[in-house]
C-alpha cells in the first residue's frame, strides 16, 4: 500500500522560516555599521564586503543554530552556511513537510503515528509490518547535499539491533548497530582526468557503544561541512572525523528506515540542511588579505567562534595597496568591530 500524505496544507510561516527571516534582517540592518563609519568610499567598499560576509555566517550560526564558516584567500573571500531544506515534526499526524517537501508511506498499513513523541506526536518506525517514509527530492534543485549536509532529529530506540534509520540516495547512509552505537557512511565523488565524477572511496565514523540508551529520547545530529564529519547527541561531539571530499548523491531521494532492517523506535523532530557554499568574491579595488589573517573563521552553533578552532578573538586585516592597511577583530563571541 503506498499513502500518500494529505495535499491540504497549513500556510503561514514556520518558526525556522521566521528565525531565518530576523537573522535575513539582522544582515541588512548591520551591514554598513561599525568599523564603515568614516572610512573613504573605496575603503568602505571593501571593509563591507569584508563585514557583510562575516555578519552573514555570523547570523547564520546564531539563528539557525548551525556551524558556518567565511574563507579568507589572498583577493577573496567566502561564506559557507548551512540552510534548512526540510522538516518533519508530526504533530498532525502528517508526513507533509513544512519546506514543501512531502513524505510517502510504504508499508501495508497507514502511517503509525503515536502520541508519546519527543513533542507532541511521533513516527513509530518499528509498529507492526516495516514501512518506510519515502522523500523524493528530484524536482528541488536546491536539496543538493554534496557540499555537505546535516541531519537534526529526535530518536527513542526501543531494542539494540542492527538497523537502518534512513538512507540519501546512494550515497549516505545513517544505521544503528546491536551495540547502540549510531554510524555514518556515505561515499566521496572521485573525479577522473576528463573531470567525470563518479561514486569514489566509502567515508565512514561511528560512535561508542551504548550513546543511543534504550527506552529514552535522544537528539541525534550529523554534521558534515567539507571539513569534518561529525556525530552529536544531545548536543555532545561524540565523533569528529577530518575530511574534505565532496558527498557523491546518486538516487535522489532519501528512505527513512528499511523494511529489512528496520529501526526499532520512534522518530521526531526530523530537519534536513545542506551547506551551500557561496561564489568567491574578490575584494574591490585589488585589495589583498594580509598574511597575517586567518584562512578562515568559524562560527559555532549560536554565533560565537568556534573554541576548539579559535580559541581567542581574530584579527582580519587587508591591504589596500600603496602601505594602506585596514584590520577588523572578530571577538569570541562572533561580533565584528
Amino acid at each position: 500500500m503506498i499513502i500518500k500524505s494529505a495535499s491540504t496544507r497549513t500556510f503561514g510561516f514556520t518558526l525556522v522560516e521566521l528565525l531565518m527571516v530576523m537573522g535575513l534582517i539582522g544582515v541588512l540592518v548591520g551591514t554598513g555599521l561599525g568599523l564603515l563609519a568614516g572610512l573613504s568610499p573605496g575603503k568602505r567598499a571593501v571593509a563591507g564586503l569584508i563585514e557583510e560576509t562575516l555578519r552573514l555566517s555570523q547570523h547564520s550560526a546564531a539563528v539557525l543554530g548551525m556551524p558556518a564558516r567565511v574563507n579568507l584567500s589572498g583577493e577573496e573571500i567566502q561564506a559557507q552556511i548551512m540552510r534548512p531544506v526540510g522538516t518533519w515534526h508530526f504533530e498532525e499526524r502528517s508526513l507533509v513537510g513544512a519546506l514543501e517537501l512531502e513524505g510517502a508511506w510504504l508499508g501495508p498499513t497507514d502511517p503509525p503515528f503515536v502520541s508519546q513523541g519527543y513533542e507532541g506526536h511521533a513516527l513509530d518506525l518499528g509498529a507492526g509490518a516495516p514501512g518506510v517514509m519515502e522523500i523524493s527530492v528530484a524536482s528541488d534543485p536546491a536539496f543538493d547535499w554534496s557540499n555537505g549536509f546535516s541531519i537534526r532529529c529526535a530518536l527513542r530506540v526501543d531494542d539494540w539491533q542492527d538497523s537502518i534509520l534512513l538512507q540519501m540516495g546512494t550515497g549516505l547512509l545513517v544505521a544503528l548497530s546491536s551495540h547502540g552505537a549510531v554510524g555514518v557512511e556515505f561515499r566521496a565523488v572521485a573525479t577522473d582526468e576528463a573531470g567525470n565524477e563518479s561514486r569514489g572511496p566509502r567515508i565512514a565514523a561511528q560512535t561508542e557503544a551504548g550513546v543511543m540508551a534504550q527506552g529514552r529520547w535522544k537528539r541525534l545530529e550529523i554534521v558534515y561541512d567539507l571539513h569534518s564529519l561529525r556525530i552529536l547527541v544531545d548536543g555532545i561531539e561524540r565523533v569528529r572525523r577530518p575530511e574534505v571530499a565532496r558527498v557523491w548523491i546518486g538516487e535522489p531521494e532519501i528512505i527513512v528506515s528499511s523494511k529489512v532492517r528496520p529501526f526499532p523506535g520512534l522518530l521526531d523532530r526530523l530537519v534536513f540542511y545542506v551547506q551551500e557554499v557561496l561564489p568567491m568574491r574578490p575584494l574591490p579595488g585589488g585589495a589583498r588579505f594580509l598574511p597575517t589573517s586567518p584562512g578562515q573563521v568559524v562560527f559555532a552553533p549560536g554565533g560565537g567562534l568556534d573554541p576548539l578552532l579559535h580559541p581567542g578573538e581574530l584579527k582580519i586585516g587587508w591591504d589596500l595597496g600603496e602601505g594602506d592597511q585596514e584590520f577588523l577583530r572578530v571577538g569570541l563571541q562572533g561580533n565584528t568591530e
